[in-house]
């Protein structure tokens, strides 16, 4: 998984799908946390059928502080691992290698009813972001993001 973070802009946008084209994001997600539950706002975004594409993490340096670089007002990549877990049919994204070990706090979005699966936040007891996890990824995530995923 690829993550942009827009120091600027204190943005963060996480892509589930590896190459998003232009106009392909059809269906736009907000309003999915309170701001009591998480110092950042998180945009999902999904295309025509119903697939995940991304997060866009809107203050990003509240909730990813241990993750972003000064990048000097740059934007900054980094790839991070995805495992899928096809007998739970769920698809993990660690953001660090202490991921389950740190996690005080998951936290679910709330995102509508005829959404296929569902995406859980992985906190620590800081209130950063440690990692996701998305439940149903067959029905939810692309079938080359799933294709590209470390089986476990």
């Amino acid at each position: 998984m690829l993550i942009k973070f827009d120091t600027e802009a204190d943005c963060a946008y996480m892509y589930l799908k590896e190459q998003i084209e232009n106009g392909e994001a059809r269906r736009n997600l907000d309003d999915l946390v309170s701001p009591t539950d998480l110092a950042a706002d998180i945009v999902v975004d999904l295309d025509e059928d119903g697939h995940l594409l991304g997060l866009e993490i809107i203050g990003a340096s509240n909730i990813m502080s241990a993750l972003a670089v000064d990048a000097g007002g740059r934007t900054e990549r980094r790839q991070y691992p995805v495992h899928l877990d096809a007998t739970k049919d769920l698809l993990r994204a660690p953001l660090t290698s202490n991921e389950r070990t740190d996690v005080t706090r998951v936290l679910r979005l709330n995102l509508p009813t005829d959404v296929a699966g569902q995406i859980d936040l992985h906190i620590n007891n800081k209130g950063q972001l440690l990692g996701l996890e998305v439940d149903r990824a067959s029905e939810f995530v692309h079938a080359d993001t799933l294709a590209a995923a470390t089986r476990v």
